[in-house]
C-alpha cells in the first residue's frame, strides 16, 4: 500500500483502504500447526484501514488506523471465534536534506526523498495488527473454560467432578478429619 506524498497539496488528506490479508503477506502467517477446524488461514477477514495525512513543507504527519478480525481458539474452552483487532500507527516524515547529517536511530522520524516522496505502509499495516493481537485469546470476558479433570465446557455445560483442591501440605491432616 503506497501513497505517493508528490502528487498531494499542502493540508490534510484522507483515505480510507479496504485490502485483503494477502496485500499485507497476512495470509499464510500462522503456521499449519496453529490451524483449526478445518480452517485454511487465520486472517480470512478484509482489513479497513482509515488514513489522516498532514503535509507541510518539512513534514508529513501519519496517523492510522487498522480493523480486522481473525480466527482464533479460545485460551480458556478451547473454542474457535473470531477475534476483533483494533490497531492505531502514527509516524513523522520529513524530508531528505541533503546537507544535514542525521543519526536516524536516535530520531523517532522517517526520511522521505524530496526527487520521489513514497510512503509504503505494507509492513506498517502488518505489523500494526500483529502487535494488536491480545496475549491470550478469550471468547469473551466471562468464559468459564474446561474442568481441569473431564475436560467438559463449563460455557456449556456443567460437571460432576469434585474440584477440591488441597495443599499437599496439609494433607496429613486430612486423615484426621476422615477418622
Amino acid at each position: 500500500m503506497i501513497i505517493q506524498i508528490e502528487t498531494l497539496s499542502l493540508g490534510i488528506h484522507q483515505f480510507n483502504f479496504v485490502i485483503q490479508p494477502k496485500d499485507v503477506h497476512l495470509d499464510n502467517y500462522f503456521s499449519s500447526s496453529n490451524k483449526h477446524n478445518g480452517e485454511t488461514d487465520d486472517f480470512t477477514f478484509p482489513i479497513f484501514v482509515h488514513i489522516n495525512l498532514e503535509k507541510n513543507e518539512r513534514q508529513v504527519l501519519l496517523n492510522s488506523s487498522v480493523e480486522t478480525k481473525k480466527n482464533s481458539l479460545c485460551d480458556r474452552c478451547a473454542d474457535a471465534f473470531e477475534l476483533q483487532i483494533l490497531g492505531t500507527y502514527d509516524a513523522v516524515y520529513k524530508y531528505d536534506d541533503r546537507n544535514a547529517t542525521i543519526d536516524n536511530e536516535k530520531e523517532d522520524f522517517i526520511l522521505l526523498s524530496r526527487d520521489h516522496p513514497l510512503i509504503d505502509l505494507t509492513e506498517d499495516i502488518r505489523q500494526t495488527i500483529l502487535v494488536s493481537i491480545p496475549m491470550k485469546n478469550l471468547c469473551n470476558e466471562n468464559c468459564l473454560g474446561l474442568c481441569s479433570h473431564c475436560g467438559k465446557n463449563f460455557n456449556m455445560e456443567s460437571c460432576l467432578c469434585k474440584n477440591e483442591i488441597i495443599d499437599e501440605r496439609w494433607s496429613s491432616l486430612l486423615c484426621l478429619k476422615n477418622n
